[in-house]
């Protein structure tokens, strides 16, 4: 049964990679609630009569800084959703105390925001949307040993500088953003792509593709100190990024490096494989790409945890259920 609510969603705007987040979020939304309006963040917020029950505003830093002082004649209850935590907490900061309810999808930045002030302030993970990520049969031009796909942070690229001359014949896939900075060894079997589709992100429906036809998908997270980023206290990242779980959603078997609460979500070494350093990664590339079948298995168990726990209907079921507006709270 819908909650007899009226959401009022304000996406992240126009130039943005968060798109295929928000459609997932947006599904979600209209699933659970009567009616969802969707706004860009330059658009006019509520005003007089019609106001909405919530208005949920997602990532946030796009948004002028000249609404936020109107958010809270805009709804009955107001809410923002940060999910680049803390690579942006400088900024996030600034924004967070306007806002009645604080989702952030770190679980270390829940005490930052506290700190600032912010009364309701909870934990919330991004997942994956599994009607776009799912098994599907590649063609062979999708095929690969090891894939990575994300931004070429500097972390990631000192990360492959020492992994690709040790992987000698494998093929190696590696798609995203600024891969020009990384200069792979002559003789060695990778791919390297700048960037795919018109803004430079590549598309969900293409990163299926080489989820599924990649025998080991890499997933490095960002560093915290990236001179990209927007984090001058150095805040400490807890939390596993949204690919953990697309690339689960997918089936695909993945190798990532450890955050503290992955246990949270997946059991390390049974549906999911962490590494802690350079040469554990390779290690347990080298082990994985000799067994098939184990491989499978694992990959397996995180996909069917995924589709019980991790998917945008759980997270906004959690969300609404955490302001008090789920079905049958009040409503």
């Amino acid at each position: 049964m819908k909650a007899p609510l009226h959401v009022h969603f304000i996406t992240s705007g126009v130039g943005s990679p968060y798109p295929p987040l928000e459609s997932a979020i947006i599904h979600a939304l209209r699933e659970q609630v009567q009616q969802v309006t969707v706004a860009h963040p330059k658009e006019e917020l509520p005003a007089g009569s019609g106001k909405p029950d919530l208005l949920l505003v997602f990532h946030a830093l796009f948004m002028p800084r000249h609404r936020l002082s109107q958010l809270k004649r805009a709804a009955a209850q107001t809410a923002v959703w940060f999910t680049d935590d803390p690579y942006y907490s400088d900024w996030s900061k600034e924004i967070a105390v306007h806002f009645d309810f604080v989702f952030t999808q770190d679980r270390n930045s829940v005490q930052r925001y506290e700190r600032l002030g912010c009364k309701r302030v909870y934990h919330l993970p991004l997942a994956a949307d599994t009607s776009v990520f799912h098994p599907v049969k590649v063609p062979d031009s999708y095929a690969s040993d090891l894939c990575f796909i994300g931004s070429a942070f500097w972390n990631r690229v000192r990360f492959f500088e020492q992994i690709i001359a040790r992987l000698e014949d494998k093929k190696v896939t590696i798609l995203g953003l600024w891969w020009d900075r990384l200069k792979a060894p002559e003789g060695s079997h990778v791919m390297l792509s700048r960037s795919h589709g018109d803004e430079g992100w590549i598309s969900s429906e293409e990163a299926v593709r080489y989820y599924n036809g990649a025998k080991i998908v890499l997933n490095i997270h960002r560093s915290i100190d990236d001179p990209f980023n927007q984090n001058s206290s150095a805040l400490d990242a807890h939390s596993i990024n949204n690919r953990t779980f697309e690339i689960a959603a997918c089936g695909a078997f993945q190798l990532l490096d450890i955050r503290k609460d992955l246990g949270e979500y997946y059991t390390p070494g049974k549906d999911i494989i962490p590494f802690a350093s350079v040469e554990e990664c390779v290690r347990l590339i080298n082990l994985y790409l000799s067994k098939d079948r184990k491989r499978r298995a694992i990959a397996e168990r995180a996909r069917r945890r995924t589709l019980s726990e991790h998917t945008y209907g759980k997270r906004i079921e959690a969300l609404l259920k955490a302001i008090g507006l789920a079905a049958g709270e009040g409503t």
